[in-house]
């Protein structure tokens, strides 16, 4: 062989190496749907046929030209020349071949209302000059969890150019006939009557679209650097449409369908007659409009609680006409949201306030204002505005609001009117009056809680003392608490015969911690200074001055030396320690405990049981009872711990 042959040789085996057998592979494999996604904007199509009625078939029964394509396609995508805006060419005879075209022509299909839809009249002879493929109306995004139609192709061929109220086919091509009797804001209506009238749609339905489905500004430009100019409308759709199937909604504006507006007539609602609907309700939940108190917005309110999350009761009622419903307030909504106790308060609410509201009124057009000056009778519309606003604004929407808006207006009518009124309803006698009838009756008070480290029993303070909510808290921000130990001091503190022996009233941890002897827990030996020390002699109550640990510990040095301050100094240190050792090794049991291995019923009773000594023991190192008694305070935090070893030894 001659040298040149030797290198036509080789230029052939490395074209064959590096083209001819590539371009082989990539057009066996272009089989495989997978390799689609050997590029990445593919990724969405592939996903979006694996989830399709057409999952079962190769994306190449679609698209046969691929394969041919293929390594051409490869080798702009590997150069980086390739178009990331995708476009699929499938045309009618590809589906054909596997949809039978007689059955298909032949059966109609459902749409809209009725079967109404013919393939046969769509792809036989142009519709509108414009030749459509199975692609036009089904996109080359194919079916499954996407829309088997654009929906969109439909309404700019059969709406643009027609009027909002009408369609180029006309209704009936789509909807038929109506023959169902319809329901529209509160009555029964049917189109047949109508139309036997010779009555046109368009003269009940307004509008059916929107917007114009014209060429979008800039269209041609996401194709064409130039495009042509002077081409017809009909060459631009054999073209772009019949040509290379592209999508009709590539270049043409969205038209939406549907019932978008009535004649007025039919157009009824609460607004056109009424004004300011429920307008009294919503200021009385909002806090504001009345006169004379600042605005006292509901909590719920302020939790953005709107209407319907109340009033899911929906009673029918039956009319001339038909079936209305009414959102009426549902008590057990209450509960789903707060605790049990929150659904009979409604109940307390709409008893208690029929009797407030009748006795300010009554008040309010027996009143004889003392003198006829300007200032009594803008009083006068004053307090009548309020009581509207409660009235109709229906209390239970801002309980506290409507009351202390009630309680306003009788403090005004005492004012100005001539014949005083001694009695009033328990709710409107002191500010706070109404906490318990309207809530808190209800609710209960807590009785577990601590105030500067003290027990406070609130059921003693409100029955056995006579307490009133107000004396302790603030009548205008709920729940604060405005109690200082001061005050405390003014009842509790003060010079009797007997303050030593009721010390035990407010301090009875503290008491037993000092006897070695708490409740529920084992006892332990008394503090060795128990039958010679009281009360008063470390915490002298009786000067008026706050207790602290540094006066104590001063009272120490004074009946010792300076080592027992010392000695106190050790005590607070040990037990605080052994508080935030319990506060931590509580939480490492809880997690244990949701975390923790499965274990039998047995050693389930066992850990529950070592569980609840050793929260005991946690909970009364919470406050500095333990000063009293530090041996037995030692004493107790063993027990703990060995509470705390025995739930280990099963769980880990």
């Amino acid at each position: 062989m001659t040298k040149t042959s030797h290198i036509v040789w080789a230029i052939v085996f490395l074209f064959t190496i590096i083209v001819i057998l590539p371009s082989i592979y990539v057009s066996v494999r272009s089989s495989d749907p997978e390799f689609c996604l050997s590029c990445h904007y593919e990724k969405p199509f592939y996903e979006s046929w694996k989830e399709s009625t057409h999952s079962d078939i190769a994306c190449i029964a679609c698209h046969p030209n691929l394969r041919y394509r293929m390594p051409w396609l490869t080798f702009r995508y590997m150069t980086g020349l390739y178009d990331m805006q995708t476009h699929a060419d499938v045309e009618t005879d590809t589906c054909l071949a596997c949809h039978d075209r007689e059955t298909l022509f032949t059966e109609p299909v459902q749409l809209a209302d009725e079967k109404s839809f013919s393939h046969k009249q769509h792809l036989s002879e142009p519709l509108r000059g414009v030749e459509l493929r199975c692609a036009s109306c089904h996109s080359h995004i194919v079916q499954g969890n996407h829309k088997s139609v654009e929906e969109t192709v439909c309404f700019n061929c059969h709406f643009m150019g027609a009027s909002p109220a009408d369609s180029i086919t006309g209704c009936e091509s789509c909807h038929g006939t109506p023959k169902e009797t319809v329901m529209h804001h509160g009555f029964s209506f049917n189109h047949s009557k109508y139309l036997k009238l010779g009555m046109e749609c368009g003269e009940c339905h307004l509008k059916v679209t929107e917007g114009t489905g014209q060429m979008q500004p800039g269209a041609c430009h996401t194709c064409h650097v130039e495009p042509a100019e002077n081409v017809s409308r009909e060459q631009v759709h054999e073209i772009h449409v019949s040509g290379s199937g592209i999508d009709c909604f590539e270049c043409h504006g969205d038209i939406e369908h549907g019932n978008l507006e009535m004649v007025r007539t039919f157009n009824v609602a609460c607004t056109d007659c009424h004004e300011n609907l429920h307008g009294a309700q919503k200021a009385l939940y909002m806090g504001v409009g009345g006169e004379g108190i600042g605005d006292y917005p509901s909590r719920m309110f302020a939790a953005q609680v709107t209407c319907d999350g109340c009033h899911t009761d929906h009673q029918a009622t039956v009319n001339a006409f038909a079936t209305e419903s009414t959102g009426k307030p549902d008590p057990q909504t209450c509960v789903e949201c707060h605790e049990p106790g929150y659904d009979s308060m409604l109940d307390d609410w709409d008893r208690a306030f029929p009797k407030l509201l009748n006795y300010v009124d009554n008040r309010i057009r027996n009143a004889t204002p003392r003198a006829k000056s300007t200032d009594a009778r803008a009083a006068m519309e004053l307090v009548k505005k309020n009581l509207d606003l409660v009235k109709y604004g229906q209390p239970a929407h801002n309980v506290e609001y409507g009351v202390k808006l009630l309680q306003f207006n009788v403090n005004e009518l005492d004012k100005i009117d001539r014949k005083p009124v001694s009695h009033r309803p328990a709710e409107l006698r002191a500010p706070d009056a109404y906490c318990a009838s309207m809530c808190h009756n209800r609710l209960g008070m807590p009785e577990d809680l601590l105030f500067e480290e003290i027990a406070f029993p609130h059921e003693t303070h409100m029955i056995a003392v006579s307490e009133d909510c107000g004396d302790c808290h603030s009548v205008e921000h709920h729940g604060e608490t405005t109690l200082s130990l001061q005050q405390c001091n003014t009842c509790h503190h003060v010079e009797l015969d007997d303050v030593e022996d009721r010390c035990i009233d407010c301090h009875g941890t503290e008491a037993a911690f000092y006897e070695g002897r708490l409740a529920l827990h084992e006892e332990g030996d008394p503090n060795y200074m128990l039958d010679s020390v009281g009360c008063l002699d470390c915490h002298d109550v009786t000067a008026g001055e706050p207790i602290t640990l540094a006066t104590v510990r001063q009272t120490c040095i004074d009946c010792h030396d300076e080592d027992y301050g010392d000695m106190m100094d050790d005590w607070v240190a040990t037990g605080l320690g052994h508080r935030k050792d319990l506060a931590d090794r509580l939480k490492e049991l809880e997690t244990l405990a949701t975390n923790g291995k499965t274990i039998t019923k047995a050693d389930a009773k066992i850990v529950e049981a070592e569980f609840k000594k050793f929260k005991a023991v946690h909970a009364i190192f919470k406050r500095h009872g333990f000063l009293h008694n530090p041996d037995y305070a030692d004493q107790l935090n063993d027990v703990a711990m060995e509470s705390y070893n025995t739930i280990l030894e099963i769980l880990k």
